[in-house]
C-alpha cells in the first residue's frame, strides 16, 4: 500500500514536470508574439491541460476505476485562476518570472484534488 502510494506520488510528479514544461512552453511562446502574460498563461494552459489529463488518468492513477475530465478541468482551472492571481501579485517583476512562479504552484493543488475528487481508486 505504502509503495503504491509513494510509485502514485512519483509518477504524478514525472507527469507534473512535463505538463508544466509543456504548459511554460507554450506560455512563452505565445508571450514572444503577444507580449501579455495573462494571455500567454491562459493560453498554455490548453495544451497543459489535455497533456496533464491524459497523462494522470492512464498513468498516476491508473487503477482509477473512473476519471472524470469535467472534474479535472475544475481543479486545473481553479488552479490556473489561483496562478493568475500570483501571476497579478508578480506584476512588477520580469514577465518569466511571473509566468514561471505561478505555473510552478499549481501541482499540490492538482495532486491533492485529483486524488480526493477527481480519479474514483478501486479498493484492493
Amino acid at each position: 500500500m505504502r509503495q503504491n502510494k509513494l510509485k502514485r506520488i512519483v509518477t504524478f510528479g514525472f507527469v507534473g514536470c512535463l505538463a508544466t514544461i509543456v504548459h511554460l512552453l507554450s506560455a512563452h511562446i505565445v508571450l514572444v508574439f503577444t507580449q501579455n502574460a495573462i494571455a500567454s498563461m491562459l493560453l498554455g494552459f490548453m495544451p497543459a491541460f489535455v497533456f496533464s489529463y491524459l497523462g494522470h488518468r492512464f498513468l498516476t492513477f491508473s487503477d482509477a476505476t473512473s476519471g472524470s475530465p469535467i472534474r479535472f478541468f475544475i481543479v486545473a482551472f481553479s488552479g490556473l485562476i489561483f496562478s493568475l492571481f500570483v501571476l497579478s501579485a508578480l506584476d512588477d517583476t520580469h514577465a518569466w518570472v511571473g509566468l514561471t512562479l505561478s505555473i510552478c504552484l499549481i501541482p499540490l493543488w492538482t495532486y491533492v484534488m485529483s486524488h480526493l475528487w477527481v480519479f474514483s481508486l478501486s479498493q484492493k
